[in-house]
């Protein structure tokens, strides 16, 4: 039960923390190029703190931190972190074809996904 609980905070800040980025770059006009910048930063911050968190309790494991930060503050902050830490993993095992294939499953079928759901939203 305990990790439940810290996974739900852990999420809530997560997700008012990408909320705050986008505030921020809206309120002080960040640009680059037409990117989304608010989701380029916090995919890009995420992937940081997840990195960080991951070294952090490989030498000092605690499930609870884990479930807090990893699970809960990265998820609600990027899922892209999660992605990025697990193909990471797959090429740590040299599972190098498994990898390729998780990014380029990750990228196209989820922007097919993107793409199919407007579809049929419209239709």
């Amino acid at each position: 039960m305990k990790e439940i609980v810290l996974v739900f905070f852990g999420g809530g800040l997560g997700s008012l923390t990408r909320y705050s980025i986008g505030l921020v770059v809206e309120r002080f006009h960040i640009r680059f190029l037409s990117l989304p910048v608010q989701t380029l930063l916090s995919n890009l911050l995420g992937c940081f703190i997840i990195g960080l968190l991951i070294g952090y309790l490989s030498r000092c494991p605690n499930n609870l931190m884990r479930m807090f930060a990893v699970v809960g503050f990265c998820g609600g902050f990027t899922t892209f972190s999660a992605f990025s830490l697990e193909t990471v993993n797959l090429i740590r095992e040299n599972a190098w074809s498994a990898a390729l294939l998780y990014i380029f499953e990750s990228i196209f079928l989820c922007l097919a996904g993107t793409i199919l759901g407007i579809y049929f939203m419209k239709h």
